[in-house]
């Protein structure tokens, strides 16, 4: 299933019950601190002349928005006692299922930023990242070759932005583990653990 399939799927939830809690202050704190973060990093305005590199770099702005909107709702969704409620998870399963298939995309989007990071990076390098975008659809406005991609993010500005963004979704994983880690057990006990390890083979 495409990740922007099932991120528009998820939009389409009911609210959550809120009688299960596990998520601590604190992850909800360093999601919070992440958000405030990437306004600037990510959603800077755009020159009245809208160039290539932005429309490319554009795409990219929408994977991180997407991410965030969609940690946001899972993570409410884990803790009840969060003031919180636009989550449009409707189940805690549904969010933990959830959870396990964001780190995967943020696995996949971190190694491919940590290739273009790389020093001596190529053309090539990009790779990863270019068919990440390609492979989850993303974006519909993914009209860019890997070369044009490349030559973005090989600009100063870009590469300065892409340093600070990867930093930020490392960051973002490391919430996303701790989670997972905390509502293991309980998935474990109620099967659910199971049922995702089958739907990855």
């Amino acid at each position: 299933m495409h990740l922007c399939h099932s991120m528009s799927q998820v939009k389409t939830k009911l609210k959550p019950n809120s009688s299960e809690s596990t998520m601590s202050k604190k992850q909800e704190d360093t999601l919070m601190k992440l958000h405030n973060q990437e306004v600037t990093v990510f959603l800077d305005s755009h020159p009245p002349q809208f160039t290539r590199h932005q429309e490319i770099w554009s795409v990219l702005e929408n994977v991180w928005t997407s991410i965030y909107q969609n940690s946001t709702d899972v993570f409410q969704t884990l803790d009840s006692s969060s003031t919180l409620t636009t989550s449009k998870i409707a189940s805690f399963e549904e969010a933990f299922i959830y959870l396990q298939k964001l780190m995967v995309a943020v696995k996949d989007i971190l190694e491919g930023i940590q290739r273009i990071l790389a020093p001596n990076s190529n053309c090539q390098d990009v790779e990863t990242l270019y068919n990440f975008l390609i492979k989850y659809e993303v974006n519909k406005n993914v009209r860019f070759t890997a070369q044009e991609l490349y030559d973005c993010v090989s600009q100063t500005e870009y590469r300065e932005k892409l340093t600070i963004g990867c930093r930020q979704l490392i960051e973002m994983e490391y919430t996303m583990q701790q989670c997972s880690a905390s509502v293991y057990m309980e998935a474990a006990s109620r099967g659910w653990c199971e049922g995702m390890l089958n739907s990855r083979t």
